[in-house]
């Protein structure tokens, strides 16, 4: 623990000794020994002294021991608390935290101290040791103003080795037994010549003074004043001091004397030390000459009305004049200014002006359905197309419309006749017909009225020209004024629109087939005005058995073969074992292909083995038919040599998943679909050759490569299906069954 040195003796005695060391050392005599010190906290009086650290009075006694504990909560209450937290190792009572310094405990460098409000260090000096190196008068060090917190020179006199202590500066001074340099006198110790100095002129404390706008000035020893700039002495009279403002006097204009001379329509004047002049009301000094004063009257000079420069501008129809100060327009003849406005001129030619016909302000009267005018300064009015004044009485202008008077139809003379089935009618200024319900004026004569019933008439159909036109399919007819169709079987209007007839065939249409509306299903066409799977040879959808289900090719099941859970319902399951097979006992021409279109879908599911497997053919013992299998490799082929081999890359084909697999010819183009996607194609305008032998499914029909897996959903049609349909059968690997 730190105790600070109070004593005075011991202080003494250090100082000494560094008196005695400075007095050895040093050329002055002078000495300057400080007041008793005092301790280190800063302020107005004090010299800092270095805190020594006091021994600890039992040396055994560990620090540690004597730490007072905290608070359970962990709030401090003595900067004993704090030791052990580095950076904050003063306790601030009023929170009880530890924080990094306090006013009343402030542990910051000397070149800092303590903000008690964010207890932090901040710059600016602690003490006197916080002023570093830096030296003020006589070498000394300088001292730390707290209040401040600045470095400064001197904190009192005794600080300054000359002069005295003021702001913390030194200020020299002298002294009877101080002298000052040549030609200077010692006054009330500050050195001064007396034969320019104000303040002592020619003798010590003989001050001198001034007068207004004067500063006071010692020349030789006595008293004198100078002049403020902008004044004058004119007087020659110190009393007043510099009495004359010569930037603005018109008698002492710049100089004593110089007066401004008297001007024409003005007043002279004095402008910043130059003669001016003052202009009369109205008047104005237009040249900038002061000796002609102000020569333009701005109340009638055009070329300056109103002000210098203020020139009247050229006037359309007239000549521009100044009254009054304002610029205004002598219109020329029939021109006058009607607006007001000089900056349109004479704008309004009373000749011809309708609002102002002979003379501003004179509006010719507007007429009934007619337009006004003004000519050679005279009122005129004309009938606005499609009127007549037909009984010449202007008061009541154009009174007949002969667009639509069937009296004065487009002229005052003309009448328009009646016709029959008809009421006569002026439209746009010609005669017409109003025609009777169900009649009309096709020829657009109006003698004979409305000649045409069209109610009835098939080549003007409720209006003229409206011909009821024979449509396809239907013949025509006009009834009450409808134009109307009779559908010639097998076609029907199933849309409901007249222009395309009787659109739709119900014996072929599968969207209206055998009535309108009546919508054939998915795979379906419409034959003989009936749904039906058009071109589906054979479906077998094993659902327990082997039948056909649209037609008479029902495969006998052998070896015992069952049937498992399929894509839809059951499934026939072939267990790898060649006794276990189905097929047609008769070849049927059904099945023989040749040159025509086809598709034959299959779903499959393969166990895992990779054995070349068949999943149906019809083969003969030296060739030709057709044949699905897939290979060891797990790619899959159609065989129909020589007419067409397709063979797909190998596929990843997932084991115990069902799989669509499709064979398609359309034309020449054959295509082996997987799983919706086509996967080979080849094209060849070969026929598929004839076979003997019948449909074999889940084997060769040499008794070998049994199939192991499932198979469903078995069809066969003799066209080629869209990809639509194939997509639309797959159903993004869900299925779809080809009969509901």
């Amino acid at each position: 623990m730190s105790y600070r040195v109070r004593s005075a003796a011991i202080l003494r005695t250090i100082l000494a000794a560094t008196v005695a060391l400075s007095i050895a050392c040093s050329d002055s005599p002078t000495a300057v020994i400080p007041p008793d010190p005092v301790d280190d906290v800063p302020d107005a009086g004090a010299m800092d002294v270095k805190p020594i650290d006091a021994p600890v009075a039992d040396a055994t006694l560990d620090r540690a021991d004597v730490r007072r504990l905290r608070d359970s909560d962990g709030r401090c209450t003595t900067s004993d608390d704090c030791i052990d937290v580095g950076d904050t190792p003063v306790c601030n009572p009023a929170t009880g935290m530890c924080v990094r310094c306090s006013a009343a405990d402030d542990r910051c460098p000397a070149d800092e101290h303590c903000d008690d409000a964010a207890h932090l260090c901040v710059p600016g000096c602690r003490s006197d040791k916080g002023c570093g190196i830096a030296t003020g008068d006589a070498g000394r060090s300088l001292y730390c103003n707290v209040a401040t917190r600045a470095c400064v020179a001197c904190l009192r006199d005794e600080h300054c080795t000359r002069g005295y202590c003021e702001n913390g500066g030194c200020v020299p001074w002298c002294e009877p037994d101080r002298g000052c340099g040549p030609s200077q006198t010692c006054c009330t110790r500050t050195c001064a010549d007396l034969m320019t100095n104000p303040t002592h002129c020619g003798a010590c404390g003989a001050s001198c003074t001034a007068g207004p706008h004067a500063l006071p000035a010692c020349t030789r020893g006595a008293c004198t004043q100078r002049c403020e700039t902008g004044f004058a002495d004119c007087n020659a009279s110190a009393a007043d001091g510099c009495e004359v403002a010569t930037g603005t006097d018109a008698m002492n204009c710049g100089a004593c004397g110089t007066a401004c001379p008297p001007s024409a329509n003005a007043s002279p004047a004095c402008v910043a030390g130059e003669c001016a002049v003052t202009c009369e009301m109205f008047f104005a000094d237009c040249n900038g000459r002061s000796d002609d004063g102000c020569e333009v009257d701005t109340r009638i000079t055009a070329a300056h009305c109103g002000a210098c420069g203020a020139a009247c501008a050229v006037v359309a129809n007239g000549t521009p004049v100044c009254a009054r100060g304002a610029c205004m327009a002598l219109c020329d003849g029939p021109f006058a200014d009607c607006n007001g406005r000089v900056g349109d001129g004479c704008e309004v030619d009373t000749r011809v002006s309708a609002t102002n016909c002979g003379a501003c302000g004179s509006p010719c009267p507007a007429r009934p359905n007619a337009t006004s005018s003004c000519s050679a300064a005279a009122c005129q009015f004309m009938c606005n197309a499609g009127f007549a004044d037909c009984n010449n009485n202007p008061a009541d202008g154009c009174e007949v419309d002969t667009r639509t008077s069937a009296t004065r139809c487009g002229s005052c003379s003309t009448v328009c006749p009646a016709g029959a089935n008809a009421v006569p009618l002026c439209v746009a200024g010609a005669c017409s017909v109003s025609c009777g319900a169900g009649f009309a004026n096709c020829n657009l004569r109006t003698d004979d009225g409305c000649e045409i019933d069209t109610r009835a008439s098939r080549i003007n159909c409720g209006a003229c020209g409206a011909i009821c036109s024979a449509r396809a399919n239907a013949t025509a007819a006009c009834a009450a004024g409808l134009c109307g169709q009779t559908c010639i079987a097998p076609f029907a209007d199933c849309n409901g629109r007249s222009d395309d007839g009787c659109e739709a065939s119900v014996t072929n249409d599968v969207a209206n087939c055998g009535a309108c509306g009546r919508s054939c299903g998915f795979l379906q066409g419409c034959v003989a005005s009936d749904c039906s799977y058009v071109g589906l040879v054979a479906y077998w959808p094993f659902d327990g058995t082997g039948s056909d289900v649209v037609g008479s090719l029902s495969l006998r099941l052998n070896g015992g073969i069952g049937f498992s859970g399929g894509l839809f319902g059951q499934s026939l399951n072939f267990p790898n074992d060649a006794s276990r097979f189905a097929d047609r006992t008769i070849n049927d021409a059904s099945l023989e292909f040749g040159f025509g279109d086809f598709t034959i879908q299959v779903w499959a599911i393969f166990n895992g083995s990779t054995n070349q497997q068949m999943l149906f053919e019809r083969w003969g013992a030296a060739g030709p038919g057709w044949t699905l299998s897939r290979l060891s490799d797990g790619s899959l082929q159609w065989n129909s040599s020589p007419s067409a081999v397709l063979t797909t890359a190998p596929l990843a084909i997932t084991a115990r998943v069902w799989h669509q697999l499709i064979v398609r010819r359309r034309g020449s183009s054959f295509a082996l679909f997987y799983d919706g996607v086509s996967a080979a194609m080849v094209t060849t305008a070969t026929a598929i050759p004839s076979s003997l032998r019948p449909l074999i499914v889940g084997r060769q029909y040499n008794g070998q490569l049994p199939l192991d897996g499932r198979l469903d959903e078995l069809a066969v049609w003799s066209r080629a299906l869209t990809d639509a349909e194939i997509t639309g059968i797959y159903n993004g690997g869900a299925g779809r069954s080809v009969i509901p």
